[in-house]
């Protein structure tokens, strides 16, 4: 019998994963190893491997290993073995290195207020301020407790805790009986119901609602995004779960305060967050988040049949799951943009808006002055010029959020539109 058990110590790091939005205690990772696992890894007979979680500041490992027996000093035996640290994000950055387009950001947010370790940080909005384009608002979600207004700097304007704000959507010019407003809606998962804000200068959310209005899915709310139909001005809200039900929910007045009623309903076949929805096309976009990109009829009477995107599933190189957040950017004639985070590899995937969505390539937001994004969760995009962003603005969540080495809290990137278009005209 062999005396001696070579074990081979790996670190991984787990910012965040330990943090996700299902129903248990989290604890967050310390100095001090935890989650420690063996494994086998080579020969069983021979080596084992065992792996551990701590933060990211830790970035050295050792172990020490001896052959048991009854001599008190056993320990005199100790073999030390020197042991690799790696990031858990390393494997999605170098499954997206081989995508060679690239953008840096110009701008990022103040970081959420929440511990740096915990997923927060979600989806982004753009308003437009009607009179005064500097004044434009970047609202994002804070799905550990409620909605931050940002300023075309990145500085925080307001907080406003509203609940675990999932994803977010806005539409101008809502129908309020005689008069009209802009409206914010979000998906409320303290309260599995949809959240509707009336939008005033200075990026000021005013809950506009007289009732919880409370999804009827089974499982809770998640993705979340607003249409208005062409055909009929009126708006709606479409609104997911992670199981893959999906509800219509149509925007109405009342006195001085909105409702909502349920006009459809039907359940996709898998996981389902991010959506975005083409007004003048009549479609919206889901992303099934391992099942690539369908677009269907927006209208309530419409089909819930959908119809697959081509190239915006796995067997698509230059995509790995999961699919994420969605946005469209408004060229003008019916052309422009759909773009889509593509989450496992760190990337961004842009597709045609036109026509049946041909696949035109993939970009990644890289270090530069700011640091670059990672596992991106939602995004949005607008084409209207703004000061410093002449063709608009892609808006996008960083899941890991550094400076220099420092890992903060998660935050959301500006990226000028005229960067990422040289690449897709």
């Amino acid at each position: 019998m062999k005396n001696l058990i070579v074990l081979a110590l790996v670190i991984f790091n787990f910012p965040g994963l330990f943090a996700q939005d299902i129903h248990y205690t989290n604890f967050e990772p310390t100095v001090f190893p935890d989650r420690i696992m063996i494994s086998v890894s080579g020969n069983p007979a021979t080596s084992r491997a065992i792996s551990w979680r701590t933060v990211f500041e830790v970035t050295g490992s050792i172990g020490e290993i001896a052959v048991l027996d009854p001599s008190p000093v056993f320990e005199n035996k100790v073999v030390t073995i020197i042991g690799t640290h790696s990031p858990w994000e390393e494997g999605s950055r170098k499954a997206g290195e081989h995508i060679k387009n690239s953008v840096t950001a110009l701008v990022e947010t103040h970081p959420v207020n929440q511990k740096k370790n915990i997923d927060s940080a979600d989806d982004p909005a753009i308003w437009i301020h009607p009179l005064f384009p500097e004044k434009t608002v970047i609202f994002g979600t804070d799905k550990k407790g409620g909605m931050v207004a940002y300023n075309l700097k990145g500085e925080e304007l307001n907080y406003f805790p509203t609940g675990n704000m999932n994803n977010c959507d806005l539409r101008y010019n809502v129908k309020l009986n005689a008069d009209s407003l802009d409206v914010l809606a979000a998906s409320n998962r303290s309260s599995h119901s949809l959240s509707l804000f009336r939008i005033t200068a200075n990026g000021i959310l005013d809950s506009v609602h007289p009732r919880i209005i409370t999804s009827h899915m089974l499982d809770e709310v998640y993705g979340l995004c607003m249409y208005q139909s062409r055909l009929t001005q009126k708006t709606y809200v479409f609104i997911n779960s992670k199981a893959g039900e999906v509800e219509q929910w149509e925007l109405f007045g009342v006195q001085n305060s909105l409702d909502a009623r349920l006009v459809r309903s039907f359940q996709l076949n898998s996981q389902t967050e991010g959506m975005v929805a083409d007004d003048d096309m009549g479609t919206i976009y889901i992303g099934k988040e391992a099942a690539g990109i369908w677009k269907f009829d927006a209208e309530p009477e419409g089909s819930t049949i959908g119809v697959f995107i081509e190239n915006s599933s796995e067997q698509n190189p230059n995509i790995k799951y999961d699919i994420e957040g969605l946005a469209i950017y408004d060229s003008g004639n019916g052309e422009g943009f759909l773009v889509a985070s593509s989450q496992g590899n760190y990337s961004y995937a842009v597709f045609e808006r036109q026509k049946n969505n041909k696949y035109l390539g993939s970009f990644r937001i890289t270090d530069g002055e700011i640091d670059g994004t990672e596992e991106t969760d939602g995004i949005e995009i607008t084409s209207i010029p703004l000061p410093g962003f002449p063709k608009g603005i892609l808006a996008v969540q960083d899941g890991y959020n550094y400076d220099g080495r420092k890992k903060k809290s998660q935050n959301f990137k500006l990226i000028s539109w005229e960067d990422v278009e040289v690449f897709f005209k």
